[in-house]
């Protein structure tokens, strides 16, 4: 990941919430939740609710996720402001963005996802982005979802 093509794409608004797909191996059956590794990666894909709706943003993870035939188990909800937040307030302090990265659509995905935005980790000068989250932070983020199960 180039840090400077990141960067250059728009932010959102820390007001905005956005909407992460739940499903194994990231899905606790035992808890009825999200697991904490959802948000360990540096690039987490999520979907913004300005653009569109939770059924739209529904029908695309079942669209494109592990090519369709995503065993979706619900989604978890979480205000861009409370993901900065959590990372400012961290031990070693992380300075997210959720960047805005729509996809077009393709053959596979004839409807794309404008709604498609990715969290980013970045170093607190936004200099670099961090290769992973700390356990700590994604238990946070995890924890301040609001997790709705889907049939």
């Amino acid at each position: 990941m180039d840090v400077e093509v990141i960067k250059a794409r728009p932010f959102a608004l820390p007001e905005e919430e956005v909407v992460i797909a739940l499903h194994p191996p990231r899905w606790d059956p035992k808890l009825n939740r999200g697991t904490k590794s959802i948000f360990e990666k540096p690039n987490t894909s999520v979907s913004r609710r300005v653009i569109s709706s939770i059924e739209e943003i529904v029908a695309s993870f079942r669209r494109s996720i592990q090519g369709g035939k995503v065993d979706l188990k619900g989604y978890g909800i979480i205000g861009v402001g409370a993901i900065k937040a959590i990372g400012e307030e961290s031990q070693n302090p992380i300075a997210f963005e959720v960047t805005v990265d729509p996809v077009d659509p393709t053959r596979e995905d004839p409807i794309g996802n404008p709604a498609h935005a990715e969290i980013i980790p970045f170093a607190p000068d936004k200099a670099s982005i961090r290769p992973r989250v700390s356990d700590g932070v994604c238990s946070k983020l995890e924890k301040a979802l609001t997790v709705v199960q889907v049939d």
